[in-house]
């Protein structure tokens, strides 16, 4: 299963935290109101050598109570407090890392509680948890928080397509046609997100995630292969050789260009992690990756 995750999450690039981690957004798993708890991704116990992944986790282990900002939808940001840690079940077993269950079972993480609230309105609804970013003021003081405008046509899905002048760029600059796009959103009125995927060439597939400031885009490549419409495609679990979008949480502008916080989902795992733009590069890194229970069902 990890290898086939990295297969589908691409490309990481370390070198976009050469920053200090501790000044990092975080991924709190919200399950209701009174339940909110950064999942962790890595065994507190870890021996084998470190990588930035689990150096990251631990950052967040060290400074819990930084943290006291949360990213709601709409782009709220309302106050919150570390409320403990939780590495033991009800039975005194180790809980569970590396996995997102639901509310009645133990996972391994910071806990997390909103400092008022009946000030907060949200239905909550424990089967269908979701991911929110927790922020430290240090880190808002020095990233302005960046609108985001969802390109979601009545029913709520994605239809939009990348700009034709964009596609059109793509196409020339790799030769290829392209087969489809999707644009999920904007950023402050500067940045679109989305993918473009080109048609098949024999049995290998191109497609990319694309990064718009202005009129000039910016892409991460992701190889694939494609033997067909019924086959199985490494672009994520059983999509039929479509590849997706993934889903941007919150977006800042930080001193060396934007940074977009992320989530992919497919029916049995989940990765969450960052998009840059920095020095004409658009990078992605991802933080984590978790195992999705049966007994969830995907948000």
């Amino acid at each position: 299963m990890r290898k086939l995750l990295i297969l589908l999450v691409g490309i990481c690039c370390q070198a976009a935290y050469a920053q200090k981690v501790n000044d990092m957004p975080a991924f709190v798993y919200y399950m209701t109101k009174t339940n909110m708890q950064v999942v962790y991704w890595e065994p507190v116990n870890k021996t084998e050598d470190s990588d930035l992944s689990w150096e990251i986790q631990n950052d967040l282990r060290q400074n819990a109570s930084r943290y006291t900002k949360l990213l709601m939808d709409g782009g709220k940001i309302v106050d919150v407090k570390f409320a403990g840690e939780v590495l033991k079940d009800d039975m005194g077993e180790d809980a569970l890392n590396g996995s997102l269950r639901n509310q009645w079972y133990a996972m391994q993480g910071l806990k997390y509680q909103f400092v008022y609230p009946k000030k907060v309105k949200v239905v909550d609804d424990p089967f269908m948890p979701s991911f929110h970013l927790l922020l430290t003021p240090e880190y808002l003081k020095t990233h302005p928080q960046l609108p985001i405008t969802e390109l979601k046509n009545n029913e709520g899905g994605y239809t939009k397509e990348m700009p034709s002048a964009i596609v059109k760029q793509l196409e020339k600059r790799f030769g290829m046609k392209a087969d489809k796009s999707t644009a999920m959103a904007t950023f402050g009125g500067r940045y679109t997100y989305g993918i473009v995927q080109f048609k098949p060439v024999g049995n290998k597939v191109l497609a990319l995630d694309v990064l718009v400031d202005k009129d000039k885009p910016y892409c991460i490549q992701y190889e694939g292969q494609y033997e067909g419409p019924d086959s199985f495609s490494v672009w994520n679990v059983d999509d039929g050789g479509e590849y997706f979008p993934s889903y941007i949480l919150g977006a800042f502008q930080g001193a060396d260009g934007p940074e977009f916080y992320f989530t992919r989902w497919a029916p049995e795992s989940c990765v969450i992690g960052t998009i840059t733009l920095k020095n004409k590069t658009m990078s992605r890194y991802d933080i984590g990756i978790y195992y999705v229970y049966a007994e969830n069902p995907q948000p």
